[in-house]
């Protein structure tokens, strides 16, 4: 039986259903918008928030000194808000190509789009085509679920109509960019660039873009690092997108398509370098804004440090060299070390470090966070600064010798004494004695109240002399010591130490600006002269590892024996310049029998790291000198007098230079009496002649016992010779036995410098005294009756004047001829 024919449905009944459908989505359609138009005014559903969007966290970023990224942390969500304005055109239109064509011709509601997606989804029974616009994805992500229900929708569009009315398409493109979610972490358009490309929006190709635009769809599926491959067809259809509503010409898609695809590698998330300054610079970001942690890392903060990535990465890279610490302890555990450098003028910590190394975040950081005895370091700031301000000068004396009080017996490294010592010597040296000497002097209370000018911090027990030591019950930071330092480097401005500079929010609003605040502490005059001592540290006394060609420094050393000896437990140095003032410290966290430093000192180890640092910073280019301010005079001084007579006078021009010592004094202060050494010799003016047995007994009395002196005799043939010298001790006597009877003869003295020349290089002699004569004319072996008293000087002749002569070296002293006998 043969098949019946199928039978032509009639073309009529497809054009009833397109028609009934047709009607459906009109009337779909004017039912949405009216239920819209009067949804929108209600007040509980689907109210649009717009915090929700405006203020969704947003990632910490700081900077170093020149505003170059050091790091970005942040809570929930990496993000960082950015202006539209930074976003290149291309990479607008990039996302606009892709995801809503009509972006600027729509209410918020694409209603064609709309038609055309139900239109697609009713032909093939599939609801599979969207018709959101970038304005509902924004109100989705921001305030909806993802459930797909006509109430979700409908609150989608009303709010998405609400937000076109309240902001201009610009802030609307503005907020989606900031807001979606592009995969590896990154929130926001900003985040995503650095994130895959290493570099901020506004360098983005146009390849970049559209990649980034490409991901958003799916970044499980699209995300470059994942699937390299989608990424590369999903950035492919982004850029025919483009072409086709001509944003971008079919050459320049081309050209975008063959471009390589070059992600960069990325960091864990929250970590960042540089952490021993990153942390307690957002720590004092914190406690300058009064925020919390989690406030910190998602309220878009923008810190300003003032950290130099130059000292900071060289400073880091010194610390990797061991032989600049001591030795491990015998269990292998290593000492510790801490690290800072300031800004001399403002207190800007320019590099910081807190331990050998870091591993673990939000660590201890021994410079900011651990407190130690200082030992000798805070000798300048306790007693020598001070001291200054109290009258004290450099050549001031005082006496190294075993010393009580109150039954407290300072004892000297190495404990032995010098004696009579300067306080120059006394701090170049880091005598002890001396510095408590002095500090007793002054009082523990003068010497607390500039130690506090400067932040030192004391506890109520901090009563005692031994604080001239550093015997402190708790200690100093290295920070808090070095920020002391900076009166000394800043002509007596104290500047206390920061690391944030300034800080902005999300939109670059300055939130706070670093007032830079600087007090008085010392004159400049006083600071100056503090310079001066410091600096005999580092050329002649315990910090002579820091000597450096073409950078003076100025510095102290400290080093804090262990209780009864055998080792030390803390070692330090602070040096500085007019530019740069840094702190080390080196010792064990638990200082016990078996972890102790058995012979570091602050001289040794810190002093040559310390040293590294500054000649690395400093090489190629000269560091500057301390500049002397008006009201002080550098003056030339006897070191004679002054090292073997503790006498403070002035050199003169026949001073030898090796034996002058160029001395800072402030202008009240200035010696006015000069050396009495360093002169051509005075000649006595008593010099007496009597007969004594037919000779001649000569007596006078020296000016000077530092002097020799030259008995000269002439005759009356014109003839003269040097009959002897003397020392000049005492009151001198000489018994001339070679006079001949009947003769006359003239005897005078003149002075014999022991150590200066005539031009000829003969000793140098001062003037004549005055003349005396003796005549005889008995025999020596016929005694007289009486002895004949010499005649007064006067017709015979006075005293000559002084005479001069460069300095030269001493020649020996001639001997007395054999037949002229000293008597006394």
């Amino acid at each position: 039986m043969a098949k019946k024919a199928k039978q032509p449905k009639p073309k009529g009944r497809h054009r009833v259903l397109k028609v009934l459908l047709v009607l459906f989505l009109v009337a779909l359609i004017g039912v949405f918008t009216l239920g819209a138009t009067l949804l929108m005014s209600a007040d509980e559903w689907a109210q649009l928030d717009p915090d929700k969007i405006e203020n969704v966290g947003q990632s910490l970023q700081i900077f170093d000194q020149n505003g170059e990224l050091i790091a970005r942390l942040h809570g929930g969500q990496d993000r960082i808000k950015v202006s539209i304005d930074t976003v290149p055109e291309y990479v607008q239109n990039a996302f606009i190509a892709i995801e809503d064509a009509r972006f600027y011709q729509h209410p918020g509601v694409d209603v064609r789009r709309i038609l055309s997606a139900l239109w697609q989804d009713l032909k093939s029974m599939s609801f599979s085509q969207g018709a959101s616009t970038i304005t509902q994805q924004l109100v989705k992500l921001s305030h909806l679920t993802t459930d797909k229900t006509i109430v979700r929708k409908l609150k989608e569009a009303v709010m998405a109509l609400q937000l076109e009315q309240r902001y201009s398409k610009k802030e609307i493109l503005e907020m989606y960019v900031n807001f979606i979610y592009y995969g590896r972490g990154a929130y926001g358009i900003e985040s995503a660039a650095q994130a895959y490309f290493g570099k901020s929006v506004g360098e983005l190709t146009l390849a970049e873009g559209a990649m980034l635009a490409g991901v958003i769809n799916g970044p499980g599926i699209y995300a470059p690092h994942l699937h390299p491959d989608n990424a590369l067809k999903r950035r492919n259809l982004v850029l025919d997108q483009m072409a086709k509503y001509e944003f971008i010409t079919a050459e320049q898609a081309e050209a975008a398509k063959a471009e390589e695809l070059i992600i960069v590698e990325s960091a864990p998330a929250n970590t960042y370098p540089h952490g021993f300054f990153v942390e307690p610079a957002m720590t004092e970001a914190k406690e300058l804004m009064g925020i919390s942690d989690e406030e910190l890392y998602s309220g878009g903060y923008r810190i300003y440090t003032s950290m130099d990535p130059e000292l900071q990465s060289l400073a880091e890279t010194i610390y990797e060299n061991g032989d600049l610490f001591p030795p491990a302890a015998e269990d292998g555990t290593l000492p510790e070390s801490a690290f800072v450098m300031m800004d001399a003028k403002s207190g800007a910590v320019k590099a910081l470090i807190g331990g050998r190394s870091y591993t673990v975040q939000r660590g201890l950081n021994r410079a900011t966070q651990m407190r130690r005895q200082p030992g000798s370091t805070i000798k300048p700031i306790m007693v020598y600064a001070p001291a200054l301000t109290l009258g004290h000068t450099t050549v001031d004396f005082l006496l190294d010798a075993p010393y009580t009080v109150d039954g407290y017996t300072p004892q000297n490294f190495g404990h032995t004494f010098r004696g009579w010592v300067t306080l120059r010597e006394a701090l170049a040296s880091s005598l002890n004695v001396p510095a408590v000497r002095l500090f007793e002097e002054i009082g523990v209370e003068a010497g607390k109240t500039y130690a506090e000018s400067v932040d030192i911090p004391f506890e109520d027990a901090d009563q005692n002399l031994s604080l001239a030591l550093g015997g402190f019950t708790t200690g100093v930071t290295p920070v808090e010591l070095c920020q002391a330092y900076t009166a000394f480097a800043n002509g007596g401005l104290y500047s206390p130490a920061t690391l944030v500079e300034r800080i902005e929010d999300g939109e670059g609003n300055v939130l706070y600006e670093n007032p830079k605040a600087q007090r008085r502490v010392l004159s400049e005059q006083d600071a100056f002269i503090m310079n001066t001592l410091l600096e005999s540290v580092v050329k002649e006394g315990t910090g002579t590892r820091l000597q450096l060609t073409g950078v003076p420094l100025a510095a102290k050393t400290g080093t804090v024996d262990l209780a009864g000896g055998g080792g030390n437990k803390d070692v330090w140095v602070t040096a500085y310049n007019s530019e740069l003032v840094g702190t080390v410290w080196m010792g064990f966290d638990n200082t016990d029998e078996a972890h102790h430093l058995s012979s570091a000192t602050g001289g040794n180890q810190p002093a040559r790291l310390m040293a590294a640092v500054f000649a690395a910073y400093y090489e190629g280019r000269t560091g500057p000198e301390f500049l002397p301010p008006e009201g002080v005079r550098e003056v030339p001084l006897d070191k004679k007098a002054l090292e073997e007579r503790q006498q403070v006078l002035l050199a003169t021009s026949l001073t030898p230079a090796d034996q002058i010592i160029a001395e800072w004094f402030k202008d009240g202060d200035v010696p006015e009496e000069s050396t009495d050494y360093w002169n051509a010799p005075l000649p006595p003016d008593d010099l007496t002649v009597q007969d004594q047995q037919g000779a001649a007994a000569l007596r006078f009395t020296p000016p000077s016992t530092q002097m020799s002196y030259r008995i000269i005799r002439e005759d009356e043939d014109g003839g003269a010779e040097i009959l002897t010298e003397l020392a000049g001790s005492g009151p001198c006597t000489y018994l001339d036995e070679t006079v001949e009877p009947g003769r006359d003869y003239v005897y005078y003295v003149v002075g014999v410098h022991p150590e200066l020349k005539d031009p000829s290089g003969q000793p140098l002699t001062g003037g004549e005294s005055n003349r005396v004569t003796f005549t005889t004319e008995i025999s020596r072996d016929d005694p007289p009756d009486q002895p004949t008293p010499s005649p007064s000087a006067g017709a015979d002749g006075e005293g000559g004047g002084g005479a001069s002569a460069p300095p030269e070296s001493a020649l020996p002293s001639p001997s007395p001829p054999p037949s002229a006998l000293p008597i006394g």
